[in-house]
């Protein structure tokens, strides 16, 4: 039973990655094919008609010009997004397939509740791992051209805020999404999958900030290479940060386990406050030495 349920994730991550292959190559190549055999435009109505599509109307925003370029750069660059497709793809197809395993169904509601706060703790770690990988670097990458950020209206601030804008809405779907996907297949009762919801939200709001802060906060001008980043001191320290934050949300995850079992509802309380404490300092400080980084190298 085992290996038919390994045959199937595996087959699933597989058909999901070359269905994500298939459609960049088919939607992205040929914009990029058009632009790049634009010759060019000649004449006075040609300034009119020969316009490239990065400057229509509603990308004129400095602040949406540079997420389309986050987007596109993660789109052409398979190393990106390849990976979040096999984990996050396995995970999907473990969360849609587990309540037909034998002993889950046998177990009462307590149970399920545990294993739908561990599959949050695991999709969390999976999310702050990848965070670790591809946010962190991406500031230090963009030192060299600090330069051009500069001469933006809007500045690095505004961007830095973008980009915290447009990462956390990814993060905040795929947790929701996983995290829907393996309450509803438990069976978990609505005010514990609310208050999961809750803790999905602000946890991969977190991470997202915290990655992004400690990325602008440590930069590295003239790092060209991101897996030398990640493996750099300031990597190790932001990966230790990260498995610090989901080791919080592991303990309040285990606290109100265990008050649904003692039905003891100060329990929720406490780990609802304890969490959002944490979840604060990790994110505002890591945000404001950034901003104050930027700032410094503004002047």
């Amino acid at each position: 039973e085992s290996g038919v349920y390994a045959g199937l994730l595996w087959t699933t991550a597989v058909i999901s990655w070359r269905i994500l292959d298939h459609a960049a190559h088919a939607w992205l190549v040929p914009v990029l094919q058009r632009q790049t055999s634009a010759g060019p435009a000649e004449g006075p109505r040609a300034s009119k008609t020969m316009q490239p599509f990065v400057v229509k109307r509603w990308m004129q925003s400095t602040v949406l010009t540079s997420l389309l370029k986050d987007v596109l750069l993660v789109v052409r660059e398979p190393m990106q997004w390849s990976q979040g497709v096999v984990f996050f793809g396995l995970l999907g197809a473990y969360f849609a397939n587990m309540h037909r395993l034998t002993h889950l169904q046998m177990e009462g509601v307590s149970w399920h509740i545990g294993v739908a706060s561990l599959n949050l703790a695991c999709t969390l770690l999976v999310f702050g791992s990848l965070a670790v990988r591809f946010l962190f670097p991406q500031t230090s990458l963009e030192g060299r051209y600090l330069w051009l950020v500069r001469m933006a209206p809007n500045g690095p601030r505004r961007l830095l805020y973008g980009k915290l804008g447009l990462y956390g809405l990814v993060g905040v779907a795929l947790i929701e999404g996983l995290l829907w996907l393996s309450v509803t297949r438990l069976g978990v009762p609505l005010l514990v999958a609310r208050w999961l919801g809750g803790v999905g939200v602000v946890a991969s709001l977190t991470l997202v900030t915290m990655m992004v802060g400690l990325g602008a906060w440590w930069m590295d001008r003239n790092a060209t290479d991101p897996a030398r980043i990640v493996s750099s001191a300031n990597g190790a320290m932001a990966l230790v940060c990260m498995l610090g934050y989901v080791g919080c949300v592991v303990g309040a995850l285990v606290l109100t386990w265990t008050s649904w079992l003692r039905a003891q509802w100060g329990g929720f309380a406490i780990a609802t406050l304890g969490l959002l404490m944490v979840s604060v300092g990790c994110s505002v400080i890591p945000l404001r030495y950034g901003l104050r980084r930027l700032a410094r190298l503004e002047l």
